[in-house]
């Protein structure tokens, strides 16, 4: 008597060992996927960071070096005009417009660190100086986004050395410009922008006349 022939085709065991390597196939496709997808989207982070490190340092070292000891609001009878504010998170200042928004008239610059669900971000705004004529308000602009820890610091001149003196965290005489402002910067994780230092070229002069 002869044996019996098997019945072709899969056995449930078969099945399902195929199925468990279709699965571990997957998993690891899908693994891989992920990682170069993570390392691309790091990439344009890094890519898109760098930009926003460029153009914001060359913008404020141009607006900062061109700052003018030109009162920012109106002083009330018997008040110091005030120039220049300069705290841990913000600075105003008064510069002539960027080339790029039409240049000719000077407008009160407020730099401002403003936190957001992904981080800090540096936004800008210009508006017209007290009594100024035709010349409209710009902002805010986002000039960049996604930073850790970002700090301003100031100095001014010690009148005793005639000489830079401490660094201060916030400016104690408004009346005057600093002799050089500190922009530390770092992304949300952790690498720090090169410092930013800059000698506004007026620094230290008081309030001049008006414009």
């Amino acid at each position: 008597m002869t044996a019996p022939r098997r019945v072709a085709g899969m056995t449930l065991l078969e099945l399902l060992l195929a199925m468990i390597l279709l699965g571990i196939g997957a998993t690891i496709v899908y693994a891989a996927m992920r990682t170069s997808l993570g390392v691309a989207a790091r990439g344009d982070l890094v890519s898109q960071q760098q930009d926003w490190m460029r153009t914001t340092a060359t913008l404020l070292h141009r607006q900062l070096v061109a700052a003018e000891p030109l009162p920012l609001v109106q002083p009330g009878p018997g008040d110091a005009p005030v120039v220049f504010v300069g705290e841990p998170d913000h600075m105003r200042f008064a510069s002539a417009t960027p080339a790029y928004l039409g240049a000719g008239s000077i407008r009160v610059h407020e730099l401002r660190v403003v936190m957001q669900p992904t981080g800090q971000e540096l936004h800008l705004w210009m508006r017209p100086r007290p009594g100024a004529r035709g010349v409209a308000p710009v902002g805010p602009e986002r000039l960049a986004a996604m930073l850790g820890p970002v700090r301003f610091r100031y100095r001014g001149m010690d009148p005793e050395t005639g000489r830079a003196g401490p660094w201060l965290e916030r400016w104690t005489s408004p009346e005057q410009l600093p002799v050089q402002v500190a922009v530390e910067v770092a992304t949300v994780d952790g690498r720090q922008w090169p410092p930013l230092l800059v000698a506004p070229v007026r620094g230290g002069h008081g309030v001049q006349g008006g414009r």
